[in-house]
């Protein structure tokens, strides 16, 4: 026979296990309340940070980077909001994650006091240090303590210096085609840097205005405030890094046997002008330019004043020689300083009474090379002109 319905019995069995569960929400509840009200959690206050925007990078037509800019940042922390019982585990992992000697900073840590551990660092190990100061405040590393009546608790603190650094990774390299980056006055005042300025200049500072977390870093969500930083534009040169390095080898070498003050060389794209390469023996870092360096600043290959006529002695060789009208030692008579042509008179800053072929161009003699040159008709030179590019 089936069991008698009772609604008063019922009813309250129901009402108990309905009480119970209401119970459990309200206590459930006040605890999620209490954890995003409390002030181990969160500074009740907002704060603005400024995100400096960046000068453009150069980059080499292989896709190195030639000059960058970037931010550094500064890493501090306060021995007293870390645990003193966890004081080595901390010093050990900071150091993996930095490199520093973990006994110097168990030893920083010590003195209860904001100390600053690191003050060169970049924004990828920037970013990889607030991530461990998250996952330590997880581990609870860090402590918390009472000011004006409010118990806060503090991580890593790293903070982003106010400096822009410009960087040339592969120093000398390209220099001084590259050219010098003034930081005081925020602006290239050489080379390329000085050439592409409007290009290259970093735009509109960027900023965040938001509430900040229990170990310092800003909570990104609705209620933050961000304006997003403009970073100058990038340019891609037409010069081949490896071409480059290669050229400038060869001038260090022929500088010190020729005892030359500097030696240049240009590779360019006769038929697109493109350069592939614009070298010199005279380079310098432009990190740290040595007041002995300063002459080498001017580009010499394009800000250099040239003879025409000096340029153009190697062609008319290596055209002569092709067509083996000359040999490199036959002699041409350099009639010892002064040589009348027409109405002209020719003369050699190195007076001599004959030149090798060799000489004549070592010497870059005026003399024998307008007598060599008159074996060329005023077409053949026009052909030869066009032939390297000239015309």
């Amino acid at each position: 026979m089936a069991s008698e319905f009772k609604p008063t019995e019922n009813a309250s069995k129901i009402l108990a296990i309905f009480s119970i569960i209401f119970i459990s929400f309200i206590v459930f509840l006040s605890g999620i309340t209490e954890v995003a009200t409390s002030s181990l959690h969160t500074y009740n206050y907002l704060r603005k940070i400024e995100d400096t925007s960046l000068r453009g990078t150069i980059y080499s037509r292989d896709g190195r980077v030639l000059s960058r800019s970037f931010h550094r940042y500064e890493l501090a922390v306060n021995g007293r909001d870390i645990d003193p019982g966890k004081h080595e585990a901390f010093a050990e992992l900071l150091a993996v994650y930095t490199d520093m000697d973990a006994k110097e900073i168990l030893t920083q840590i010590k003195k209860k006091q904001r100390v600053v551990l690191m003050t060169e660092m970049n924004e990828a190990m920037a970013n990889d240090l607030r991530h461990l100061s998250r996952r330590m405040d997880s581990l609870g590393f860090f402590q918390g303590y009472v000011r004006q009546g409010r118990e806060i608790r503090r991580g890593l603190d790293i903070i982003k210096r106010e400096e822009r650094f410009r960087e040339n990774p592969y120093d000398t390299l390209l220099e001084p085609v590259i050219g010098h980056f003034d930081r005081n006055k925020n602006l290239g005042n050489t080379g390329v840097e000085n050439e592409y300025e409007d290009i290259l200049k970093a735009g509109k500072v960027g900023s965040t205005r938001a509430n900040r977390d229990v170990v310092g870093n800003l909570i990104l969500n609705s209620a933050a405030l961000r304006e997003r930083r403009t970073d100058g534009s990038d340019i891609v040169l037409t010069i081949h890094s490896v071409l480059q390095k290669d050229v400038e080898a060869v001038l260090d070498r022929f500088k010190k046997e020729l005892e030359s003050e500097e030696v240049m060389a240009v590779i360019m794209d006769s038929r697109s002008g493109e350069i592939y390469a614009m070298a010199s023996s005279n380079r310098y870092n432009p990190e740290h330019i040595a007041p002995e360096e300063i002459d080498h600043m001017r580009i010499g290959a394009i800000q250099h004043l040239f003879e025409p006529g000096s340029v153009v002695k190697p062609f008319v060789v290596s055209k002569m020689l092709e067509e083996k009208t000359i040999g490199v030692y036959d002699l041409v008579q350099g009639h010892n300083g002064r040589y009348r042509l027409g109405r002209k008179v020719i003369t050699d800053s190195h007076p001599k009474a004959w030149f090798s072929v060799e000489e004549a161009i070592y010497h870059s003699s005026n003399i024998a090379m307008a007598q060599l040159a008159q074996e060329l008709s005023p077409c053949r030179f026009n052909e030869m002109m066009e032939q390297f590019g000239f015309a």
